[in-house]
C-alpha cells in the first residue's frame, strides 16, 4: 500500500502574502490622490470648454441673425438671451463643485451684430483648480487652465 505524502509547498507563505499586501497598499496610497486631481482637472476643463463653445456660438448667432445677444454669467450657471426682447435662448447649470469667481452677482457679455464683443475675463474654479477664460473684442475666446 502506497502512502500519500503531503506536499508542504502548496501555496504562499504568510510572509509572501504580507509583502504583496504592503506593495498593493503603497500603490493605492500613491495613485488615489492623483486620480482625484485628474477628476477635478477634467471636470473644470470640460466646463471651461463648454463656456468657450457657448461664447463662440453666441458670437456666430448674433452675426448671422443680425441681432444683439447677451451672455449672462452667474456663480452657478450661464444664460444666453436675446438683448432686444429679452427672450431666453439657453440656460446651462455648472456641474457640482464648479463655479465662477465673479466680483458681482451677475456678469453680462454683450455680443453685437457687427461681431464686436465687450471684452471680459472669466475665472472658473473648483475647490483646488481654476481656469481663466478671456474674450477679446472680436470674440476670440482663449482658455488657460
Amino acid at each position: 500500500m502506497k502512502i500519500l505524502s503531503i506536499n508542504k509547498n502548496r501555496g504562499f507563505s504568510l510572509l509572501e502574502i504580507s509583502i504583496a499586501l504592503v506593495f498593493s497598499s503603497l500603490f493605492l496610497a500613491i495613485s488615489v490622490p492623483s486620480l482625484a486631481r485628474l477628476k477635478d482637472t477634467n471636470l473644470i476643463k470640460k466646463e471651461a470648454h463648454l463656456i468657450k463653445v457657448a461664447l463662440e456660438n453666441t458670437s456666430i448667432l448674433s452675426t448671422r441673425e443680425n441681432r444683439e445677444y447677451s451672455f449672462e454669467l452667474f456663480n452657478d450657471k450661464f444664460q444666453i438671451r436675446n438683448s432686444n426682447n429679452k427672450k431666453l435662448k439657453l440656460t446651462y447649470k455648472f456641474k457640482e463643485g464648479v463655479s465662477l469667481d465673479l466680483n458681482t452677482p451677475i456678469q453680462i457679455i454683450e455680443f453685437y451684430s457687427s461681431g464686436v464683443v465687450t471684452p471680459k475675463t472669466i475665472k472658473l474654479k473648483t475647490e483646488n483648480l481654476s481656469c481663466k477664460i478671456t474674450i477679446s473684442l472680436r470674440a476670440r475666446v482663449k482658455v488657460i487652465c
